[in-house]
């Protein structure tokens, strides 16, 4: 009587990838935020950030502030605690949208080392109330360069820090005039020290820096703010001021320009005379562009920063830094709820082979398809394996040998066909490998045939035994003589 004998059986590696393709679908349900995105890379930890949309309408390109703690403490409004996860400088902080890995532009504004960073964030989109809006900020990674760029965040910006090189710098001297006004650095800010040496009443220097911000596109004033910063100092008897001209353009119409000053020395009536708009000295003053030209539409803004003084001041300071604008509308969006930290865990379980917040790994599978297992006798491995990949936040499985940057490995445990390798120089077997395989054995007895599968999340493989026997004679009827 013959008996076919095929005895499957999963070994220990193929329990272990079967038990992490369980536990990713159980984690599913537990750790829903983790699995609905992919992970910016090389960051250990993130939280996602919800903010809800304004009734004014949808935002595009929306600059907002967010106060980031390095300690712990509660998350809420526009403050956000990293337990102790981020650098003293906080230059390892990242901000996405959504999906986890697009990138967002923002600015550090200032930070007290070890303590907290003031941050501006160009959020990309944010709906009309009452929709919502999820973004993240990463943190927590060894290799990360700060990433913090005004230019990029605001509709225009400048923070003077220690350069005049986009700035254009005129000079100007009084009939009485006897020296020259000195520009240089000053603690990251551009400062300009007046310094008139000698001279009658009467005699003057100033100095003018000119910029044209370009927008990029066109802005309402009715959404625009300014924020400008001035501060200025000088002996008691200082006949010092500084001051700022704005100049909106659109398609290069110059609107009327505004003038500002910050500061007045004693004695000097500069910034007295009509037309001029008083800011605070020494603090950060936000202009309402809308204030000053309604509802225009700009596409562009002069800058002109105007310092000064007579004689007799003496070694004056006057800083300007930290010119920006961005937008801002009323009701404004709002942060909403912070997420818990979330912790990037390759391997959360030890040896399972499986990546939490990617995907789990390739599932090899294959039956036997042949129905004679005999000596010298073709058999054939018809391959079912399945893959996993990420598309559009989702985790699709697709078959595995499509995809011809998945490794394929067979072996049949014979010294006539071991370890074939499909991706060999020698074509063995050739396109059988990558999918369905075929061997034959030249030897009885049980064999253990390996799948094993790698893609770019890892390995795992699986083992099958037949049984290997001899071809029995074909028996055939005669008649008797």
């Amino acid at each position: 009587m013959r008996h076919l004998k095929n005895k499957r059986f999963i070994i220990l590696i193929l329990f272990i990838c079967v038990v992490s393709v369980f536990y990713f679908i159980f984690d599913l349900k537990f750790n829903e935020k983790i699995q609905s995105a992919g992970w910016l890379q090389n960051y250990n930890y993130r939280k996602e950030i919800t903010i809800n949309g304004s009734t004014v309408g949808a935002q595009t390109d929306y600059q907002m502030k967010i106060t980031v703690y390095k300690g712990t403490g509660t998350d809420s409004g526009n403050s956000v605690y990293l337990n102790n996860h981020v650098k003293n400088n906080f230059s390892d902080i990242a901000f996405t949208t959504s999906d986890g890995t697009t990138k967002l532009n923002y600015w550090i504004e200032s930070y007290v080392s070890g303590n907290l960073a003031v941050v501006w964030v160009k959020f990309n989109s944010i709906p009309i109330s009452p929709s919502t809006a999820k973004f993240y900020i990463y943190y927590g990674n060894d290799l990360a360069v700060s990433e913090s760029n005004g230019e990029n965040t605001f509709i225009a910006f400048d923070d003077f820090e220690g350069t005049f090189s986009s700035w254009t710098l005129a000079r100007y001297h009084e009939a009485y005039g006897s020296s020259d006004t000195v520009v240089s650095p000053y603690d990251n800010s551009t400062a300009i020290r007046v310094a008139i040496t000698s001279g009658v009443d009467g005699s003057c220097n100033s100095a003018t820096q000119n910029k044209t911000f370009i927008f990029g596109g066109t802005n309402n004033t009715s959404n625009l703010y300014a924020d400008v910063y001035g501060s200025g100092s000088g002996v008691s008897s200082a006949y010092l001021f500084e001051a700022i001209y704005l100049t909106p353009y659109y398609s290069g119409d110059p609107e009327q320009y505004h003038s500002f000053c910050f500061f007045q020395g004693s004695g000097y009536p500069y910034c007295s005379t009509s037309g001029w708009h008083w800011l605070t000295n020494n603090t950060l003053n936000t202009i309402a562009l809308n204030d000053y030209w309604p509802n225009a539409n700009i596409d562009q803004i002069k800058v002109q920063l105007v310092i000064g003084g007579c004689y007799p001041a003496s070694n004056g300071t006057l800083i300007n830094d930290a010119f920006k604008i961005y937008k801002k509308v009323s009701p404004a969006p709002a942060f909403g709820s912070w997420g818990d930290e979330e912790v990037f865990e390759e391997n959360p379980i030890p040896g399972d082979g499986f990546n939490t917040i990617l995907k789990p790994y390739p599932y090899p599978d294959f039956t036997v398809s042949s129905s004679r297992l005999n000596l010298g006798v073709e058999i054939e491995f018809i391959d079912n394996s399945k893959c996993y990949k990420w598309e559009d936040s989702f985790l699709t499985e697709y078959d595995c040998k499509t995809n011809q940057d998945v490794v394929y490995k067979w072996n049949f445990n014979s010294n006539e066909d071991s370890n074939i390798d499909c991706d060999s120089s020698d074509g063995i077997y050739g396109y059988r490998c990558r999918g369905n395989a075929t061997t034959s054995y030249n030897s009885i007895g049980t064999k253990a045939v390996t799948l094993e599968i790698t893609d770019d999340s890892g390995s795992c493989a699986s083992t099958e035994e037949i049984s290997v026997s001899l071809k029995l004679p074909e028996w055939k009827e005669v008649k008797p003589f």
